[in-house]
C-alpha cells in the first residue's frame, strides 16, 4: 500500500500521505519530520496506521449497518460492495 501511494502522489506528499496511513515513516526526510515536531503535529504519525486502519474499519461497517436499515436503501442500491459509477 505505501509504494502504491509513494507512486501516485510524488515526492514529500506521498511520502507524508503513506506514513498517515499505514504508518511507515521510512524513507520520510528529516526535514519534513522535523516541520512536523515543530508543528506539533508528530504524534499523527505515532498513532498512524493502526488506528487509522481501525477508524476506518469502524466507519465502513458503522456506514454498511445504518444503510442496511432502510430497506428501501438496501434493496434499491448495492450497499455491500460500494459505490458503482
Amino acid at each position: 500500500m505505501t509504494e502504491r501511494i509513494k507512486t501516485n502522489l510524488s515526492g514529500e506528499t506521498g511520502t507524508l500521505a503513506a506514513a498517515l496511513i499505514t504508518g511507515i515513516r521510512g524513507g520520510m526526510p528529516e526535514k519534513l519530520a522535523e516541520a512536523m515536531r515543530n508543528a506539533g503535529l508528530a504524534h499523527l504519525l505515532a498513532i498512524s496506521g493502526l488506528h487509522m486502519g481501525l477508524l476506518c474499519g469502524v466507519v465502513f461497517f458503522s456506514s454498511h449497518f445504518l444503510l442496511s436499515l432502510s430497506p428501501r436503501l438496501a434493496l434499491k442500491y448495492p450497499i455491500k460492495n460500494g459505490p458503482h459509477l
